[in-house]
């Protein structure tokens, strides 16, 4: 691997997910903040990539342990934002690309992010002094929505689109249901998505709103700004574009 000393690494900013934060297990309702972790997840109950970010975000802490450089961690809700390229579409702002084409998809409640504002916070904690060693959730209340809020947005913001919002409540329930089937269920739903599917989980971004001045783009520009980036390009008529079924795992 790469020597941190070795290189001159004075400082290592660390993009990470919300969910090294949020236990699926928690009350809905629940406000998680910097100050929690995600205990709950692991491999043996089907949520590896809650697991996953969690157990990356430990070793980084971990490793920077006496070091001579310091350590800044962002823990995000889904990303989106204007796309640059097709393969961004394959990530979380595919659901546009979902919505534009009246598929079907899932609805749930999760939190958003905006790239741009959460690139210039990362720039600024490069050089923050109160930045050092400190881990920061982007993800607030006013960055909270369901994928069914996002539909609405589209459609008042952009009239001329002739779009429905496509729910997929049959496979939702049948993939619940076959979730609970032993040996194979985890592969329809994991546990952690279905003792939480119908939880609202909130995060409080107050301190990085303190520290680094980051101010949310509000959720209706980032969804139109998202949304033309992905028409202009006609990034939704790409042929090779697949949207994973399990949509609320991205």
């Amino acid at each position: 691997g790469i020597n941190a000393e070795y290189m001159g690494v004075q400082r290592f900013v660390y993009v990470g997910s919300l969910h090294s934060m949020i236990s699926p297990d928690k009350p809905t309702g629940t406000v998680f903040n910097e100050e929690d972790w995600n205990d709950w997840s692991s491999m043996d109950n089907g949520d590896g990539y809650a697991a996953s970010t969690t157990k990356a975000e430990r070793l980084i802490w971990k490793h920077a342990t006496d070091k001579h450089y310091d350590v800044v961690v962002f823990s995000c809700g889904r990303m989106i934002g204007p796309c640059l390229t097709s393969s961004h579409v394959r990530s979380t702002p595919g659901v546009f690309v979902t919505l534009l084409r009246n598929e079907p998809l899932f609805n749930f409640f999760t939190q958003w992010a905006d790239v741009r504002a959460v690139s210039k916070a990362m720039a600024i904690s490069l050089t923050s002094p109160k930045a050092a060693n400190e881990r920061f959730l982007i993800g607030g209340f006013e960055s909270e929505a369901t994928i069914r809020d996002l539909f609405d947005i589209v459609h008042r913001e952009f009239p001329e689109i002739k779009i429905e919002f496509n729910e997929n409540k049959v496979m939702g329930v049948l993939m619940y249901l076959l979730s609970y089937v032993p040996g194979i269920g985890s592969s329809f739903m994991t546990e952690g998505i279905r003792i939480s599917i119908n939880k609202r989980f909130r995060g409080n971004d107050k301190k990085v709103r303190l520290i680094l001045d980051y101010v949310p783009v509000p959720l209706t520009k980032v969804v139109v700004d998202t949304v033309q980036s992905i028409r202009e390009n006609s990034y939704h008529n790409n042929h090779h574009f697949v949207r994973k079924h399990n949509s609320i795992c991205d």
